[in-house]
């Protein structure tokens, strides 16, 4: 097929459809595919299967393309923004193992900047191989296998499926749950994840990239969808996250005169509404999900003075992870988890404890870096901006990078750094 003059050649093929499956499938089902591994502590470590697959694909398109795959790597934005918080998360768990710090199960911590930069790859080449229809429209499925088993948990809970199935639903997910701790969250949508506010994380992030990259029928289609998963979840880190990069990006696009007419906001309007409409109903069937607003009004009440519970043992625990800081200035190099013995529910305090304040520099760069320091008014850029916006509000009391959701904002980060070049290309 010859591509008209001015424009690229349409990308075909089987294996890069593939390969952005792989992707969507590491976001969605990355802690339902797992082994575990006795590590010698009375419980079995969990081993995640997806994310490895990310880093051999990644590892197949350098070989594939003789090295030339790096080249997204050596890009300045990414040396500035993100390279600083990827290299020291990677190194800091080397450190401590060499150096005798923590025990070698602490390299466990270097996962996420080796996962992280595959999947930055991957999205590169993916933006080079994949056309955009065919991203969101498996997007879409994904937004709607993850909607449709949450709808089918709160059906479980609410007695309204077959008792053998909803028995078997109830099973799984808490077997799964377990697999990776003793805490089981019940009542609360999680979809394929082990706690509600991945679940959420993983909302926000579709619901996002929906808006900035899909187009047409498929944009309404992936908010709707998204909407819903993140009322199921009833995560308040997730939704207080997306009202943040909501605000962001009116402010720059009032900044810029670019902001949206309300013509253009009534398909939105009309999605919530049609949301809202399907909570309502869930929860006239008995569903437990009448406890959203309620939920939400414990964490306005916090403003006034009231007592949240959840909020205040969060408190609590992070106030008392500050004397495990205090004995290691530094940070503890390996995974903090790993001395408190439970886990920091704040990606801010976590990187504090894990890196100290040099940690914590960097991951704001990353975050506040690719929020303000970006260029350009493309829809991967403007993605990357409320992730970025969305991923520093929800950490605040949520650790969205650590969340299996976050392979498709570092796809992205790719995705968008390889977009000038193709378009030089293009011109």
């Amino acid at each position: 097929m010859t591509a008209r003059p001015g424009t690229l050649p349409r990308p075909s093929g089987i294996w890069p459809i593939l390969t952005l499956t792989a992707l969507l499938a590491c976001a969605v089902f990355a802690e339902r595919v797992f082994l575990l591994a006795d590590v010698g502590d009375g419980q079995a470590a969990v081993v995640e299967i997806l994310p490895g697959v990310i880093v051999v694909v990644a590892l197949a398109f350098i070989a594939r393309s003789r090295g030339r795959s790096l080249e997204v790597l050596r890009d300045r934005s990414f040396l500035v923004i993100w390279a600083p918080y990827l290299v020291l998360a990677l190194a800091l768990p080397v450190i401590g193992v060499v150096a005798g710090q923590v025990p070698v199960r602490g390299l466990a911590a270097a996962r996420m900047p080796i996962v992280a930069v595959s999947a930055l790859i991957v999205g590169a080449e993916l933006r080079r191989r994949t056309s955009r229809p065919v991203a969101t429209r498996l997007l879409a499925c994904s937004a709607a296998i993850v909607c449709g088993y949450a709808v089918i948990q709160q059906l479980a809970a609410a007695k309204l499926l077959w008792s053998g199935l909803a028995t078997s639903i109830h099973a799984w997910d808490v077997a799964t749950q377990r697999a990776y701790g003793t805490s089981v969250v019940v009542g609360r949508a999680s979809a394929f994840y082990t706690n509600p506010n991945i679940l959420g994380a993983w909302s926000v992030t579709a619901l996002l990239v929906g808006i900035f990259v899909a187009r047409g029928w498929l944009r309404y289609a992936i908010t709707t969808l998204a909407l819903g998963s993140l009322i199921l979840s009833q995560s308040r880190g997730a939704t207080v996250g997306l009202l943040a990069a909501f605000v962001f990006g009116l402010a720059l696009a009032w900044r810029r005169r670019t902001l949206p007419s309300l013509r253009a906001l009534l398909p939105y309007v009309a999605s919530l509404g049609a949301v809202l409409i399907g909570w309502y109903l869930l929860t006239l069937a008995g569903a437990p999900t009448a406890s959203f607003f309620e939920r939400f009004g414990r964490a306005l009440g916090i403003v006034i003075g009231l007592d949240d519970p959840n909020m205040a043992g969060r408190v609590q625990f992070w106030e008392s992870s500050m004397a495990l800081y205090r004995s290691h200035p530094l940070g503890t190099f390996g995974p903090p988890e790993m001395l408190l013995g439970t886990a920091v529910d704040s990606e801010w305090v976590r990187t504090l404890l894990q890196g100290g304040p040099l940690l914590v520099a960097t991951l704001g760069l990353a975050l506040f870096g690719g929020a303000f320091a970006l260029r350009g008014r493309g829809p991967d850029t403007w993605a990357v901006r409320s992730l970025s916006i969305f991923i520093a509000v929800a950490g605040i009391a949520e650790i969205p990078l650590q969340y299996p959701p976050a392979v498709i904002y570092w796809a992205l980060i790719g995705a968008m750094l390889v977009a000038p070049r193709r378009a030089a290309r293009k011109a």
